[in-house]
């Protein structure tokens, strides 16, 4: 959703901006690994762990915590939001 949302809409200007590049768009929400994915440049949402890597700010993606009436029905009601890791 990310890459659909503020990657693609700029592809436009970015082909007219530099249009001797070629690009390869990859939209997946696992890790890489850019050495051995040999991937140039990647867009990662969340926390950068490799501080090897340099890193700039694209854009800022709001967080909600949404669930239906059934499950609240059914589950007690969270009190503080879980972060869960992969």
């Amino acid at each position: 959703m990310f890459g659909r949302l503020h990657v693609v809409p700029r592809l436009r200007e970015f082909f007219t901006r530099y249009p001797g590049i070629a690009v390869e768009l990859l939209m997946s929400e696992r890790l890489v690994n850019l050495i051995e994915d040999g991937v140039d440049v990647a867009i990662h949402n969340g926390e950068l762990k490799d501080s090897s890597l340099i890193s700039r700010k694209f854009a800022a993606t709001p967080v909600i915590t949404v669930a239906t009436p059934n499950y609240l029905a059914n589950t007690a009601s969270p009190r503080v939001p879980s972060i869960w890791t992969r």
